[in-house]
C-alpha cells in the first residue's frame, strides 16, 4: 500500500519467503498509486526470481498504477480487481 520507495526491508522480505519451505506461495496485495522506477523495477526482479522456487500471485486492489503495475508483472498469476 502506498508509495512504491526503495525499500531493503521489502526486498529483504521476498527474498525470505522464497526461501521458506513453510511458505507455499507468494501473493502480493498492490494498492498504489506508482512510485520509484527503480524500486518498482526492484521489486519487479525480486518477485520474478522468487517465481523460480515458488509460484507469485498479485493482487492488484483499488489502484496499481505506474511501478504498481510494474510490481504485478513479476507475478506469474495477476488478478485484477474490478
Amino acid at each position: 500500500e502506498g508509495i512504491i520507495l526503495d525499500d531493503q526491508k521489502l526486498y529483504d522480505l521476498i527474498d525470505d519467503v522464497a526461501e521458506n519451505p513453510k511458505a507455499k506461495a507468494i501473493i502480493v496485495r498492490i494498492d498504489t498509486p506508482g512510485g520509484s522506477a527503480v524500486a518498482g523495477e526492484e521489486v519487479y526482479l525480486k518477485l520474478r526470481k522468487a517465481s523460480a522456487k515458488k509460484p507469485v500471485v498479485a493482487v492488484m486492489r483499488s489502484v496499481a498504477a505506474s511501478a504498481g503495475y510494474m510490481t504485478a508483472l513479476g507475478a506469474d498469476h495477476i488478478i485484477a480487481r474490478e
